[in-house]
């Protein structure tokens, strides 16, 4: 057995025995020391420290594990509460706020985790709104990600990290709720998904979209193995229902069937995975400026915005040119296949 998904086996499988559990943790640790292990196994360090503390087990890298398991801890619990003071002003002013976990609920079952900075999400009209009640509460803003390129335009996405007055975590405050969404569309379609919960202004998105997010968002099993510790703990939240549905983009397909597979044979819960809808032909040059426009108004930018970035949409226009000259050649001039048909022979 691989010693890392034997090492993600034995957290992830509390049900079996004891012994059987052990041994688990023997194939793992006698592969080789701490250090020389793949960095895709400390994710799973904290959650390692605790279930050897839960089954009483004494071993020369219990110091060093129990180090990993208080620092994420710390970060943790430093992550919940900063989530919780930027709800509380998001709630003040009257602007609705969903997130992709239970920050504020601090779910005593969760298996601990090193933790990503935790996102934040507003509707996407929200956006400026949002930044503005955190910058007046004395919230300090870091650089802005880069917006998407091509037809979803460079401004029609907003992601930024913001830092509490006091100490505490950083968060990300963005407009989109899984990776590579952007625009008002993108945006609406997962409100749409998005019920209330607890107290306040506070959404959380369906489970399939988590998935979506947590699969998406961590790379592939060999880069990081958390992914299953936060997908374990978003199932636990919905008492124990463990079949679902992942949608996927069709090139990404493949990538997450690999991944879930691997979390289906430890844990054996069974998620389904299907190739997402073709996305809608993009926009044209005139509409996709006219988006640009409209998200340079919510986000407070002011008429310079947009031509600032004239030259990517005038390199947009004339690559959608060339591509659409392109296929009008590939139509007109590509010999018919062999054995006849008169289809054009493929790109």
């Amino acid at each position: 057995m691989n010693p890392d998904a034997a090492l993600a086996r034995f957290v992830l499988a509390p049900d079996l025995d004891d012994d059987a559990r052990l041994m688990l943790w023997r194939i793992w640790a006698d592969a080789g020391d701490i250090d020389d292990h793949s960095t895709a196994a400390y994710d799973l360090f904290p959650a390692v420290y605790a279930a050897l503390r839960d089954l009483d087990v004494d071993h020369p890298w219990l110091p060093r594990l129990k180090g990993v398991y208080r620092q994420a801890w710390t970060r943790n619990t430093l992550q919940r509460r900063t989530v919780g003071e930027a709800a509380t002003i998001l709630d003040d002013a009257g602007l609705d706020h969903l997130h992709l976990r239970s920050w504020a609920d601090s779910p005593e079952h969760d298996l601990p985790l090193n933790q990503p900075t935790p996102r934040v999400v507003v509707r996407w009209e929200d956006a400026g709104r949002a930044r503005d009640a955190l910058v007046d509460a004395g919230w300090t803003p870091g650089e802005r990600a880069a917006g998407g390129l091509g037809h979803r335009g460079v401004l029609q996405r907003y992601d930024q990290p913001f830092d509490p007055p006091e100490s505490g975590a950083t968060i990300r405050l963005t407009d989109h709720a899984t990776p590579g969404e952007s625009g008002r569309e993108r945006s609406a379609a997962a409100w749409a998904r998005a019920v209330p919960v607890g107290r306040g202004r506070a959404h959380q998105l369906h489970l399939d979209d988590r998935i979506r997010s947590f699969v998406s968002a961590q790379g592939t099993a060999a880069d990081s193995m958390g992914w299953m510790i936060e997908l374990t703990n978003a199932l636990r939240d919905l008492d124990g229902t463990a079949a679902t549905t992942l949608p996927t983009a069709a090139e990404s397909a493949t990538a997450a069937r690999e991944r879930i597979a691997i979390y289906a044979e430890i844990t054996g819960d069974h998620i389904d995975v299907h190739d997402a809808e073709t996305e809608p032909d993009p926009p044209g040059v005139l509409s996709l400026a006219r988006e640009e426009w409209r998200a340079a108004r919510r986000l407070g930018l002011g008429p310079s915005a947009i031509a600032r970035h004239t030259p990517t949409l005038a390199r947009y226009g004339l690559a959608r040119a060339r591509r659409r000259a392109g296929r009008v050649r590939r139509r007109l001039f590509s010999p018919a296949p062999a054995g006849g048909g008169g289809a054009p022979a493929a790109p």
